[in-house]
């Protein structure tokens, strides 16, 4: 299936989640005052950068705590 990408169209998509999905998405809108719409845009938005580049540009995905580094693999 392919979505609209005119500028402007707004796309009706239904999907089906998983428990901790909706955990996920849940979290996300409650910690951020934002509806699950939003969180779904927000986190598709993260995705797809972090997949096009690590896909296109040969970057790595790292998470520092404090002096600590971890690498986050993308499959």
């Amino acid at each position: 299936m392919t979505l609209s990408t005119k500028p402007g169209a707004v796309t009706r998509l239904t999907v089906n989640i998983g428990p901790r999905t909706a955990e996920a998405l849940n979290w996300l809108a409650t910690e951020e005052g934002i509806t699950n719409t939003e969180a779904l845009r927000r986190l598709v938005a993260v995705g797809y950068l972090v997949t096009r580049k690590v896909r296109e540009e040969d970057v790595a995905v790292l998470l520092r705590k404090g002096d600590q580094t971890q690498q986050i693999l993308i499959p």
